[in-house]
């Protein structure tokens, strides 16, 4: 299958000199660096700078719950939505369905407390782990005697797994967060967001159990072809302390748009034929029996017989070689 490869014969003695050995990797290379850069898009630098210094504006300053949502009120409802339907305060990137908060917590008591300090401490919260994290289901204001799921809200209230979201975990500064937790979407426009956003905060959404707080969503921007999925998070651990950040990812999901991206495919595969060709070589050099040994030195290992490394001082095989070869190496 690879035998349009002037080095890849399987029945020829390979490739000893250097310039042949060198244009094999320089070609692996070339190959590895297309697919790697291929999908690169300079645009997307400039695109996460421009939607990061939009939604992060005090953002990095919240150092309690009330603070967040005086942040979703102020900065992220003026950016989400602009005058025209669908679109963020720029007008050029579309919002991809609609965003959402998420968060992670911790169950009551979810770490002993010496009886010596019962009486003067208000219980004892651990640090978020996966064994103390909470999946129950509640009712408005955490009221686990009260399921309600008639309200339109009830959802705020109910677990959801990472399988059932189909997320992703989340590597904070504090840990690992899972892709599940309580999630809330907020609106379509900004009246709905403030509704939605007021409501949280007068039933306590956010408590001192929560551990973690996601703000997610997805825009695109069809000037220069790209999403880019914004996280922004805000940790905070069982001391009290707050931790934000905001991670942005931009991509292309349509990426056969112009008379490049074709050939980035046809380097893919290309590389892929380079990979195959390799681990053949290498699975056949393993089922060779060991060579005994010569003046020489070791003739028994497969990739330096069959592609000698030019910066190397073996050559591989000695048979047939002149000793005078302006191609060899000494």
């Amino acid at each position: 299958m690879l035998h349009f490869l002037p080095w890849a014969w399987w029945d020829r003695e390979p490739c000893l000199t250097s310039d042949c050995a060198s244009s094999a990797y320089l070609g692996f290379l070339w190959m590895l660096l297309l697919v790697a850069y291929g999908q690169r898009d300079p645009n997307a630098y400039h695109f996460n700078r421009h939607l990061e210094h939009s939604f992060t504006q005090g953002f990095s300053a919240v150092l309690g719950f009330q603070e967040f949502f005086t942040w979703a009120n102020t900065t992220l409802v003026s950016n989400l939505y602009s005058h025209h339907s669908g679109f963020i305060t720029d007008g050029n990137s579309k919002l991809v369905g609609s965003a959402q908060i998420r968060q992670v917590r911790v169950r009551e008591g979810s770490c002993p407390l010496a009886p010596q300090l019962r009486a003067s401490l208000d219980g004892c919260r651990a640090p978020y782990s996966m064994d103390v994290e909470d999946l129950s289901d509640y009712g408005e204001g955490w009221n686990a005697s009260a399921l309600n799921n008639s309200n339109r809200f009830s959802q705020a209230w109910q677990y959801q797994s990472q399988s059932q979201r189909r997320g992703y975990p989340i590597w904070g500064k504090l840990t690992v967060y899972p892709g599940g937790g309580y999630v809330v979407p907020l609106g379509t426009d900004r009246q709905s967001t403030s509704r939605i956003l007021q409501y949280l905060f007068d039933n306590t959404w956010l408590d001192r159990l929560t551990r973690a707080v996601f703000v997610e969503f997805t825009v695109y921007n069809a000037n220069v072809n790209l999403f880019c999925i914004v996280t922004l998070t805000l940790e905070t651990s069982a001391l009290g302390t707050f931790f934000a950040h905001a991670d942005l990812q931009s991509l292309r999901l349509c990426p056969f748009t112009d008379g490049w991206h074709p050939f980035v495919v046809a380097a893919e595969v290309v590389y892929l034929l380079f990979l195959l060709y390799y681990m053949i070589v290498q699975v056949r050099g393993g089922l060779v029996a060991p060579r005994a040994r010569d003046g020489d030195g070791c003739r028994s290992c497969p990739l330096s017989h069959l592609f000698p490394l030019p910066w190397s001082g073996r050559e591989g095989p000695q048979e047939g070689r002149e000793k005078d070869s302006p191609y060899l190496l000494p």
